[in-house]
């Protein structure tokens, strides 16, 4: 995670296709983050080393999203799981698989893109009142259900 800067590795579990010996890794099975690993070297009952395997501090199971769900759907799970990425499962050549991964920060870009006053308003802003604006955005996104799939095709 270090070395390719990001704050989490989707474990995925490996599935021998039917057709040949190859090996595809698409089902998800736990995911490692930045906090758990904070968590298991906070632990006084759990000790830490670099051979420690991932499966041992992996979040399990992992709560994933359908690539046709929409953006409030997402947001809705991330606040009530209380994550901030969310691993997107579609299907490719008739099989479920993971396809991607929706993260807090993606989907402040999304609302930050699809709202014109957000993007002049953060000019001059501090940190703590952009996160406050962003709570905003998500509580306005989730009660006034302004991002759907009829008004913001992209979005949904």
């Amino acid at each position: 995670m270090c070395e390719h800067k990001i704050g989490s590795v989707i474990i995925l579990r490996d599935t021998t296709l039917e057709k040949g010996n190859s090996t595809e890794y698409s089902n998800p099975i736990g995911i490692a983050t930045e906090r758990d690993v904070v968590t298991h070297l906070g632990s006084k009952t759990q000790s830490l080393s670099l051979e420690t395997p991932v499966s041992e501090i992996m979040s399990h199971p992992v709560v994933t999203i359908q690539s046709n769900s929409s953006l409030k759907d997402g947001i809705e799970t991330m606040q009530l799981r209380n994550i901030r990425r969310l691993p997107v499962i579609g299907k490719e050549n008739g099989n479920e698989k993971m396809v991607g991964i929706v993260t807090e920060k993606d989907i402040i870009k999304a609302i930050t893109k699809a709202l014109p006053s957000s993007q002049t308003a953060s000019e001059g802003m501090t940190n703590d009142q952009m996160q406050f604006g962003y709570r905003f955005m998500y509580e306005r996104l989730i009660n006034d259900d302004h991002f759907s799939k009829d008004t913001h095709p992209g979005m949904g």
